[in-house]
């Protein structure tokens, strides 16, 4: 009991701490910008009271809700050779640790399950890399009516890899690590390359 509040308290200080790293980021950019501008134009300290104290929360805020939405865009893709057509979701960087988690699994699976698409590709970072996956961490990805394909990204080695796939495996998902499977005609092929410097 006393580990799932500790967790959720985590969360919320994560989600916290990124909210502010947004906005420090945000005040860098538009500092600099008004810096190079003020080089060759001279604004009124009234436009940058404004500028400061309007412009760049309505952004964060506007960042904040769009990165938490979740929006499905349609787009047609012709294959030479290809039998019949195949209805296919694509979503990548779902990015589940420290701050994202159940709700956004759930949150895709409902999308997941309100299109007619017969196969769902995840291409890369599943997993943020800021906390271990447990075995079950992606469960609410079970209740998809349709398989999903997983390939790792760069962030699903960070913490372990071996946890990751072990997860995406309990989850029912179909792990292609340099690996293809076919589907309906289709070759799908996943690689993983993860290069350390």
């Amino acid at each position: 009991m006393k580990k799932k509040k500790t967790r959720k308290i985590t969360r919320y200080l994560s989600e916290f701490s990124q909210i502010l790293l947004w906005f420090s980021l945000m005040y860098l950019i538009l500092s600099v910008a008004i810096y190079l501008l003020n080089l060759i134009v001279k604004i009124p300290i009234n436009h940058l009271i404004i500028i400061y104290s309007l412009i760049i929360p309505i952004i964060t805020i506007y960042g904040y809700i769009k990165g938490h939405k979740i929006k499905i865009k349609e787009h047609d893709l012709f294959i030479k050779n290809l039998k019949e057509e195949i209805s296919i979701i694509h979503f990548s960087d779902v990015h589940i640790g420290s701050i994202r988690g159940e709700k956004l699994l759930k949150d895709i699976v409902s999308k997941i399950n309100s299109t007619d698409a017969e196969i769902a590709i995840l291409s890369g970072d599943l997993a943020d890399g800021s906390t271990p996956i447990k075995p079950d961490d992606f469960s609410p990805l079970k209740d998809s009516k349709i398989p999903i394909i997983f390939t790792p990204g760069n962030h699903d080695y960070y913490l372990g890899l071996e946890n990751v796939i072990k997860a995406a495996e309990n989850a029912n998902l179909k792990v292609l690590f340099n690996d293809k499977i076919e589907f309906k005609g289709l070759s799908i092929h996943g690689f993983f390359l993860f290069l350390r410097f």
